[in-house]
């Protein structure tokens, strides 16, 4: 099966509790999570020359990277030191342009800061089984270097293309105007989506299944974290290849929370898991869903956002 992720890879500079690394991130949590869990994995990405040392290792772990050449690459600093996150853009690229041989069993657009375009997310439709889109790279802004939010006007452009969505809790208030998680779930089902995915980080995550019109409260798996960076990237692989093996969105939800777990115990991409430990937490969430009868849909104990 093939994956391919459609967005670039970043250098980012991490402040944590833990002390401060430089990491390269991006796009890549997305494919190594998919390399790991026993895919075939691609990355189209826009970078310069100082993203080339970082590829080269991912294509040591089997994952093809195709770079689109650009004076500079997409670089953060991300500081958790206090609490949550605070975020700057120091440089980024152009955008991502549409190549016609994209193709893949899943395709994922993964963008980081506005570097995929409308007309890239309807090309990538035609080209794949199932469509997987995050919505944190469209609704970045800036105030000089500091990332601040806005609200994701042209989103119905995007979401009619989709199948997948995943909308991150510090995205959830820039991608609907209503408050209710369940209602901007529904809402956002109605542009298009099957299936949205919204994270909320410890709480665990929601999945709304516009199909059948109904909805899971996932529980977080509990854990020691060391580096949230790229959480909600391995979030969204994970659930893209297990909906696409099983067409099950509550099973795709708990997979997900395992793989994610795994990703905040080290620096970076370095905790990413392979799929035998990822199932092993799989099993032990779903038994944990089941013995504390999460509840469904507006029932549930997550009232607001």
């Amino acid at each position: 099966m093939r994956f391919l992720v459609i967005g670039n890879i970043t250098k980012d500079e991490l402040i944590t509790k833990a002390g401060g690394r430089i990491a390269f991130g991006g796009a890549s949590y997305a494919a190594l999570a998919a390399a790991r869990l026993g895919w075939e994995a691609q990355i189209v990405t826009r970078g310069n020359d100082e993203i080339e040392a970082w590829a080269e290792g991912l294509r040591g772990e089997g994952i093809k990277v195709d770079v689109q050449p650009d004076e500079s690459l997409t670089h953060f600093l991300n500081d958790y030191s206090s609490g949550g996150r605070r975020q700057w853009l120091l440089s980024h690229t152009g955008p991502i342009a549409y190549d016609p041989s994209w193709e893949a069993d899943v395709i994922h657009i993964n963008p980081m800061f506005g570097e995929v375009g409308a007309e890239e997310v309807e090309g990538a439709k035609g080209r794949c089984g199932l469509l997987s889109l995050d919505a944190q790279g469209f609704v970045r802004g800036l105030r000089g270097s500091r990332v601040i939010g806005r609200f994701w006007g042209e989103r119905g452009k995007f979401l009619g293309h989709a199948d997948l969505l995943k909308v991150g809790r510090e995205e959830a208030r820039l991608v609907s105007r209503m408050r209710d998680p369940w209602g901007i779930c529904r809402e956002l089902s109605g542009f298009g989506p099957r299936i949205v995915e919204l994270t909320l980080g410890e709480r665990g995550s929601l999945i709304f299944d516009g199909d059948r019109f109904d909805g899971y409260e996932v529980p977080a798996y509990r854990t020691r974290e060391v580096d949230p960076t790229g959480a909600g990237d391995v979030y969204a692989a994970a659930f893209a290849i297990k909906y696409f093996e099983s067409r099950d969105a509550l099973e795709a939800g708990l997979f997900a929370s395992a793989a994610a777990s795994f990703a905040v115990e080290a620096f970076g991409t370095d905790g990413i898991a392979e799929r035998a430990r990822v199932e092993e937490r799989h099993r032990e969430l779903r038994r944990a869903y089941e013995g504390r009868a999460l509840g469904k849909g507006p029932r549930s104990g997550i009232r607001g956002i």
